[in-house]
């Protein structure tokens, strides 16, 4: 609920606002359990529709997306969705968090990729004009579109097919070590 209170409003304003610029429909996808109402009570006027099943088809089909670190980013990158990676925490648990883990990137697509394949929105910078900006700047800059969708590809094969998970989690380990 914390999370959804910090930086929902400002992800469905970019959204809708990015939406409207360049002729998208929003789709919120989130797990089973959350009722639809539970996101409306932060949005205000802004129109979507909300999934609770078939997530992953929906990323594979989507043409862009907001998503908030955490696995799904890495599940939004194998799926070869274009994205800006969101989070927003306390000041405080930011700040703790920042001095404990020494990592240049918190979304699992970058972290894997060892690389800055899609941009991160954290903390004070995560408005709706930087969302907007962003999504802007990956949907009209000339080549962006297709580098960061080729980028994301590689994401699959870095990690191979059958043990995906222990190769991700090899990674992260050694991000974490080296830091």
């Amino acid at each position: 609920k914390q999370e959804v209170e910090k930086i929902f409003p400002e992800i469905i304003a970019g959204a809708c606002e990015t939406a409207k610029q360049h002729n998208l429909q929003v789709v919120v996808a989130c797990a089973p359990l959350i009722k639809d109402d539970f996101f409306r009570q932060y949005t205000g006027k802004f129109s979507f529709t909300v999934v609770h099943e078939h997530v992953f088809e929906f990323m594979r089909y989507s043409r862009i997306g907001i998503i908030k670190s955490g696995t799904s980013t890495l599940q939004a990158g194998l799926s070869g969705l274009p994205m800006v990676i969101v989070y927003k925490t306390s000041p405080l648990t930011y700040a703790i968090g920042k001095n404990l883990v020494k990592i240049k990137h918190i979304g699992l697509a970058n972290i894997v990729a060892g690389k800055t394949i899609v941009p991160e929105i954290i903390q004070s910078e995560l408005t709706t004009a930087n969302i907007v900006k962003e999504l802007t700047g990956i949907l009209t800059t000339p080549g962006r579109y297709e580098k960061i969708k080729s980028d994301l590809a590689e994401l699959s094969e870095k990690l191979g097919h059958k043990r995906a998970s222990e190769n991700c989690a090899a990674i992260i380990n050694g991000v974490l070590n080296a830091g």
